[in-house]
């Protein structure tokens, strides 16, 4: 029985000491293998980080790739500073600013020398170089009344930008209707007897065609318009809600 438990013992012995030769002698792939750049090997293989490629990451993606305008290279293409755009990001946007008028009379505006005329409502746009400033002004138009005038000073910065042109609660708009016997009215005051008291030749028609659009006024809590024509006086306060782009409507009749 001792004799059995020997030899037992020594196939056991032997049986380790073959898988131990055996273990000793499996090679390591990545032995003499160098990965360069930070590049690490694994199986036999390198393994290499962003930005490299080659079978010892011994080549730079962004060799020879020249990025302007701020831009730099990520994996063999640029990456463009906000505003550029292109292969090598040699081009600049050219974002575009829209101005929509909220007045009630067309608005002139001017913007770095060039012009155009914005009717209620709608809206126009400029298109420059990214970071480009904006510089100009506008202003209402009609031969009654008062000129808004808008200084304006923005920047170019992207798509989708609107700037709206509004009239401050200090002033507001006056339409007019005739409904009296009288072919047309003649003149207007507004802020009669006030320090800003205005007076303004109109053509006011009877007709069915509605309410005339005048022109813009100072508002005050005391404003009030008085209409002349021939013998016939029409006066009434004006009554406002002292808000952005408000107007006043009346009726002569």
């Amino acid at each position: 029985m001792n004799q059995l438990r020997i030899i037992l013992l020594a196939v056991v012995s032997l049986s380790f000491s073959f898988f131990a030769i055996i273990s000793s002698c499996k090679k390591d792939k990545c032995k003499g293998i160098t990965c360069l750049n930070s590049g690490t090997c694994s199986d036999g293989n390198c393994n290499c980080p962003a930005g490299y490629t080659g079978s010892r990451c011994e080549t730079d993606m962004c060799a020879g790739v020249t990025c302007l305008n701020a831009g730099h290279c990520e994996n063999s293409k640029c990456k463009c500073a906000t505003g550029y755009f292109g292969v090598n990001c040699e081009n600049a946007d050219s974002p575009a600013i829209a101005y929509r008028n909220n007045a009630f009379t067309p608005v002139t505006i001017v913007i770095n020398g060039f012009t155009q005329v914005i009717a209620p409502g709608a809206v126009v746009g400029y298109k420059r170089a990214y970071g480009t400033i904006a510089e100009g002004s506008a202003s209402t138009s009609g031969s009654a009344g008062a000129k808004i005038i808008w200084n304006i000073l923005d920047t170019f910065l992207g798509s989708g930008q609107i700037k709206n042109i509004d009239v401050g609660p200090d002033y507001f708009f006056m339409k007019i209707g005739n409904g009296s016997d009288y072919n047309t009215l003649s003149m207007l005051y507004v802020n009669y007897g006030l320090p800003d008291q205005t007076l303004d030749g109109i053509d006011v028609p009877n007709t069915s065609w509605g309410y005339v659009g005048i022109g813009y006024y100072k508002a005050f809590t005391n404003s009030n318009l008085r209409i002349v024509t021939g013998s016939e006086i029409w006066s009434s306060p004006v009554t406002l809600p002292f808000t952005t782009n408000q107007s006043f409507t009346y009726l002569a009749d």
